[in-house]
C-alpha cells in the first residue's frame, strides 16, 4: 500500500508550516515573528521581566511589540479584558519559545550561519537606511545582536521539533480517499468568478501608517469624501473609453491587484464583502458596474467569467488532503513535546491578567 513517509523533500516544506502551525497551538507569536510595525505603540504597564523559565528571564519588551502589532491588525478595539487576555497569550508563547529553544540547545541541535545572516539581512532590507533601521530597533527594545539571537532561537527551536516528526508519521492513500469520501462537503466549490476591480481606499496606505485610530475616527467623514474625489475621478475617465486594466494600474490602491490591471484572479462567492458579491452578480462577463462601498472604500468591478458551484475531484485535492493529515499528525506530536517540556520545567509567571 502506498503511503506519504516523511521524505527529505516534503518536509523542508512541512516543518516552516506545520511546525509553526503546531506552536501556534500554545504559541500564537512564534510562527509570525512580523518585524515591522508602523505607527503610534501603546507602553503596557509590565515588569521588565515577566517569566523565566529554568531560571532564564523572559523580557517585556517583545510583549509590548508583538502586542501592539496584534492591536493594529485588528479592525476592532478590544475590550480591557480581551487585551488581559492577549498579553497573558504573548507572555505564554514567549515562555514556550524559550523552553523550547534550552531543550534545543541541551540536545545539542545548532544552526547554520549562514541561515542566520540572510535572515538578518532580508529584515535590515525592508528599510532605506541605518536612521530608519535603527528606529525600529529602538521601538522594539532590542539591538542587533539580540535580533540575531532571536533568529538563531527560532531556527534551533523549529530544526529540534522537527527532528521530533521526522519518521514518525505515514500517511496512507486508502487513509486520504477515507478522508475524502467521508468529508465530501469540506471540498464543495462554491459558485465562483473572475474579475478585476479599481479601489479607492477610505484611508490610503501612506496615511494610515502615520495616523492614529483616534484620528482615523475623527477625520473619518473627510476621508470618505476625498475617496469619494478620487474614485469620481476614475469613473469618468471609464465613461470616456477608459482601458479598465491601464485605469486599474494607474489608480487602484490594492497594492495585489493594481499592477494585474486590477485582476483578482478566481474567487469563491462569499468570500469578498457581501456588496462586492450583490454587484458581481447582476453583471454579465464583459461587464463593469457602479461604483460600490465597502467597509475599505470604494471599488468598481469589470466581471471577466463565471464558474458553477462543484465539488473537487478527488485528483484534484488529494495533495491537500495528504498534507493536511501529515500537518495534523505532525501538530499532535509536536504538542505532545511541549507539553511534556513544561511538566520537565521550572516556569514562573510574573504577570498576573
Amino acid at each position: 500500500m502506498k503511503s506519504q513517509s516523511s521524505t527529505p523533500s516534503a518536509l523542508a516544506v512541512f516543518f516552516w508550516t506545520v511546525l509553526g502551525a503546531a506552536l501556534l497551538t500554545a504559541n500564537p507569536v512564534l510562527a509570525d515573528r512580523t518585524f515591522v510595525v508602523s505607527g503610534p505603540a501603546k507602553k503596557l504597564n509590565l515588569p521588565d521581566v515577566v517569566a523565566q523559565v529554568n531560571g532564564v528571564e523572559v523580557a517585556s519588551n517583545h510583549v509590548n511589540f508583538e502586542f501592539n502589532r496584534v492591536v493594529r491588525e485588528n479592525p476592532d478595539p478590544l475590550t480591557g479584558e480581551q487585551e488581559k487576555m492577549l498579553v497573558a497569550k504573548i507572555i505564554d508563547s514567549e515562555v514556550v519559545r524559550e523552553l523550547v529553544y534550552q531543550n534545543a540547545k541541551e540536545a545539542g541541535t545548532t544552526f547554520d550561519k549562514k541561515e542566520v545572516d540572510e535572515s538578518f539581512q532580508l529584515l535590515k532590507k525592508q528599510f532605506p537606511g541605518k536612521k530608519e533601521w535603527q528606529q525600529v530597533l529602538d521601538e522594539r527594545g532590542i539591538t542587533e545582536d539580540t535580533l540575531r539571537h532571536s533568529i538563531e532561537m527560532d531556527m534551533m527551536a523549529r530544526k529540534f521539533l522537527e527532528g521530533k516528526v521526522q519518521g514518525k508519521i505515514k500517511i496512507t492513500d486508502t487513509q486520504v480517499k477515507n478522508f475524502y469520501e467521508e468529508n465530501k462537503e469540506r471540498f464543495r466549490r462554491p459558485e465562483s468568478y473572475r474579475s478585476q476591480h479599481i479601489f479607492i481606499a477610505y484611508v490610503p496606505a501612506d496615511k494610515r501608517a502615520k495616523m492614529s485610530r483616534d484620528e482615523l475616527r475623527e477625520k473619518a467623514q473627510d476621508l470618505r469624501k476625498d475617496a469619494q474625489k478620487r474614485m469620481g475621478k476614475v469613473t469618468a475617465e471609464l465613461e470616456a473609453g477608459g482601458d479598465f486594466s491601464e485605469l486599474a494600474k494607474k489608480y487602484s490602491e490594492d497594492a495585489g491587484s493594481s499592477e494585474k490591471g486590477g485582476d483578482l484572479g478566481f474567487v469563491y462567492k462569499g468570500m469578498l464583502d457581501k456588496s462586492f458579491d450583490d454587484a458581481v452578480a447582476g453583471l454579465k462577463p464583459g461587464e463593469t458596474s457602479k461604483v460600490i462601498e465597502t467597509p475599505y472604500g470604494f471599488h468598481v468591478i469589470k466581471l471577466n467569467e463565471t464558474k458553477p458551484a462543484e465539488t473537487a475531484p478527488f485528483d484534484d485535492v488529494k495533495k491537500s488532503i495528504q498534507n493536511y493529515l501529515f500537518t495534523e499528525e505532525a501538530k499532535k506530536i509536536v504538542q505532545s513535546n511541549i507539553n511534556l517540556m513544561r511538566k520537565q520545567a521550572k516556569i514562573e509567571v510574573f504577570y498576573k491578567p
